[in-house]
């Protein structure tokens, strides 16, 4: 796990760093959206499936050819060439690096794609592009080879190199298992160039997960306290707002039968209202005189027929008289 985890951080420092690549005075410069990656077949290669610009290469004086090395692909794959290509000056070639026979790409094996003779005497610039073949086209690289007096030197891809003839030598502490950084020691070398990263300091496995633990245990105790806050909350209040409720609604002085006041028949009001009436409290000049009074009569509160009498006419007594 450690190892495949350098490998990867080796493998992303030299994309992002390693742009281009000087040997004997030639330098490759790889446009973005290369990969690398390797098979049983022909080991560690790159490839791209980006239209367009793919691959700069600036060849030294005294070159006399080039020979350039991929994959063969079962799918659509068209490598444009233009050697000293302006404004002005335009001569494209192409080359098809699709193979009808190929079974599939995982058995292809490096093959030269294409070879062109330069003039020794200048430079030379040579760029390789990307071209869609149908819906799409994929360039591959393994190897640029050049000629230059009878000799050849091989030119490979940097990144691919460095994976390929990569030796790792990592020391770890025995004593103590749950160690939080491991010293690593890498020496990449090729015939060519060499890439050193020496003493790099990877955190461990267990190092890294104790802070994502300890962060996620914190966030559970908060979440366990924030419920049981909200629980004992309900408990408190629950009684207090349906005791508020209950003495809102309820009678304020709520009068007891005992203290009800009886209220009596009218018709028993009626008749002590005339024993008052008809029992004299003293005797009158009548009664002195030897005469009898009158039986007391009730006033008449209607002497005249109904909607006759306008509404604000006194109403009159009648009085009988009494002959002897």
């Amino acid at each position: 796990m450690l190892l495949a985890f350098f490998l990867l951080f080796l493998l992303q420092f030299t994309t992002a760093e390693v742009q281009s690549f000087a040997v004997s005075g030639s330098v490759l410069t790889f446009s973005p959206g290369w990969q690398s990656t390797s098979s049983e077949a022909a080991g560690p290669f790159s490839f791209t499936n980006t239209l367009g610009l793919a691959l700069t290469i600036n060849l030294p004086l005294s070159t006399t050819s080039i020979s350039y090395v991929g994959l063969k692909t079962t799918g659509g794959s068209i490598y444009g060439v233009c050697l000293d290509c302006t404004t002005s000056t335009f001569n494209l070639q192409e080359f098809s690096g699709r193979d009808a026979t190929l079974l599939s790409n995982s058995d292809a094996v490096p093959t030269t794609i294409f070879s062109l003779d330069v003039n020794p005497d200048e430079e030379h610039v040579l760029q390789i592009s990307n071209i869609a073949d149908g819906a799409e086209s994929e360039l591959t690289f393994v190897s640029l080879i050049l000629e230059k007096g009878g000799s050849s030197t091989t030119v490979g891809d940097p990144l691919v190199t460095a994976i390929s003839s990569t030796s790792i030598t990592s020391s770890s502490s025995t004593s103590t298992v749950a160690s939080s950084t491991t010293s690593t020691s890498t020496t990449v070398s090729s015939t060519t160039s060499s890439i050193t990263a020496t003493s790099s300091s990877i955190p461990s496995a267990s190092a890294t997960a104790a802070p994502a633990s300890a962060s996620s245990n914190t966030s559970a105790k908060s979440s366990l306290i924030a419920i049981i806050t909200i629980l004992t909350l309900i408990a408190v209040l629950s009684p207090l707002v349906g005791l508020f409720f209950y003495l809102r609604n309820r009678p304020r002085n709520p009068a007891s039968f005992e203290d009800l006041t009886t209220i009596q028949d009218t018709s028993t009001m009626k008749q002590a209202a005339l024993g008052e009436l008809s029992t004299p409290t003293s005797a009158g000049p009548l009664a002195t005189a030897g005469r009898k009074k009158p039986p007391t009569r009730l006033l008449d509160p209607t002497p005249y027929p109904p909607f006759v009498v306008p509404r604000d006419a006194p109403i009159l007594p009648v009085r009988r008289l009494e002959s002897g």
